[in-house]
């Protein structure tokens, strides 16, 4: 399929998982750690948000050197609605349910997606879009360490 349209519905997803995780930070602000957490998390998905519209450009400028991508499409189409429904029920959700669907979402193929897809459409810019998502993949330990946390019945020491 169509690269560009592959890193629409990526840029989609970012941005409703951003405003998922953004709304969880507010509901859960009784608690600083939960907080902390989901208000990091969503700094970063709209980083990697933007960082896609920057590969979208670069496709768009120079679409020759761009074909089809082998990817799951079904998968993000299937995550989109993932977040679209827990948006839908976010005032009931608790804090152990929306870290449960943290930890799915970025454990998920989805989330490195964007960091490969585009590389392997064309290669000879495989390092500058490896390079623009290094760090980017600690949020699944993130949100393991806040479950550990919440279990054991701790916090984290800077989460105030």
């Amino acid at each position: 399929m169509d690269l560009n349209r592959l890193l629409t519905l990526l840029e989609e997803f970012e941005g409703k998982i951003a405003v998922l995780y953004e709304n969880y930070a507010g509901r859960f602000s009784s608690d600083p750690d939960v907080s902390s957490v989901f208000r990091d998390l969503s700094t970063d998905e709209l980083t990697h948000r933007d960082l896609i519209r920057y590969e979208k450009r670069v496709v768009m400028n120079d679409p020759k050197h761009f074909g089809n991508v082998e990817a799951d499409f079904a998968l993000v189409e299937k995550m989109i609605s993932r977040v679209d429904a827990a948006l839908d029920c976010c005032a009931e959700t608790t804090p152990e349910d929306a870290i449960a669907l943290a930890i799915e979402v970025e454990s998920s193929a989805l989330e490195g997606m964007y960091k490969v897809v585009p590389a392997t459409a064309e290669p000879s810019f495989a390092k500058l879009f490896r390079a623009m998502h290094d760090g980017c993949s600690c949020h699944v330990t993130t949100v393991r360490e806040l479950a550990g946390r919440r279990e054991a019945g701790e916090s984290r020491p800077d989460a105030a």
